[in-house]
């Protein structure tokens, strides 16, 4: 008797645990899980505004973050995930004429500066831009201005100023060490005395502690340096993804935002067809 009610007993026991088990199953199966391709100079920022949202939601957010190129030649290749948030509208107008995005999604999101900054220890100090043709640089970490939106800027910017009979970039092209991404081109300042850097000014603030700025970007001598979002195309979860990106813009979202240094794009502006 006692034998035949030790197996009733594990039978029943058997039976709560595999319900139990269908529930953490069920519930885990029941949360939707987002991925997100991001530019890596908004890391720290996305995963804090990811993080909120997720909670507010209750979903899974997956993370790619990577130069605004690189992401978009992935997405070209093989559209997957739910969202692309690029730090240039040429790699956003690439994925949207390449299908890889939804077009009635994309929109400007937010904006950035950049920044001349260099390794405490080296002796560049802070200039003026008059005073920018005579610097005595021996190596300048950018973005690979190829495919590194940070680098497009830093070198279109160069280009725009004169130093004599040729412009900035005929002058320290020759002392350019490009990287992979921005974060990349941060890392080398931070490493070396002898180098400096051209940055997003958002970069240089969430590390101002192990840097110098040496100039300040104005806003007005560069080409706007907008962040754009977009659904991508083919996603399992376009709606909760279109959510995302509205909310990442809206004024619920802004106290954020402005803490990394970013300026909302209050007008979202969409890309003509």
């Amino acid at each position: 008797m006692c034998i035949f009610l030790k197996v009733i007993f594990c039978i029943l026991l058997s039976l709560y645990l595999g319900a139990c088990s269908g529930e953490r199953t069920q519930s885990a199966a029941d949360t939707q899980t987002l991925t997100i391709h991001a530019a890596v100079s908004l890391s720290a920022m996305v995963r804090e505004l990811g993080a909120q949202f997720a909670e507010d939601h209750g979903l899974t957010l997956h993370y790619n973050f990577a130069s605004s190129g690189a992401l978009a030649r992935q997405l070209i290749a093989a559209p997957r995930g739910e969202i692309y948030l690029s730090a240039n509208q040429q790699w956003m107008q690439r994925a949207r004429e390449a299908h890889a995005v939804q077009p009635a999604t994309v929109s400007v999101l937010f904006a950035n500066q950049l920044a001349m900054v260099a390794h405490p220890e080296n002796p560049i100090q802070a200039i003026d831009s008059t005073e920018i043709c005579s610097l005595p640089l021996t190596q300048l970490s950018i973005g690979d201005p190829d495919y590194v939106p940070a680098g497009l800027y830093a070198r279109s910017w160069l280009q725009s100023l004169h130093c004599g009979d040729h412009s900035a970039w005929d002058a320290f092209k020759d002392k350019v060490i490009p990287a992979t991404d921005a974060h990349a081109a941060l890392a080398r300042v931070q490493a070396s005395r002898q180098m400096v850097g051209i940055v997003y000014k958002t970069d240089y603030l969430a590390q101002a502690d192990s840097l110098r700025l040496i100039y300040s970007v104005p806003q007005t001598a560069t080409a706007p340096i907008h962040y754009y979002g977009a659904v991508v195309s083919g996603s399992a979860h376009s709606d909760v993804a279109a959510d995302f990106l509205e909310y990442i813009g809206s004024e619920a979202s802004q106290a954020i935002v402005e803490k990394y240094g970013f300026t909302p794009v209050k007008a979202a502006a969409r890309l003509t067809p």
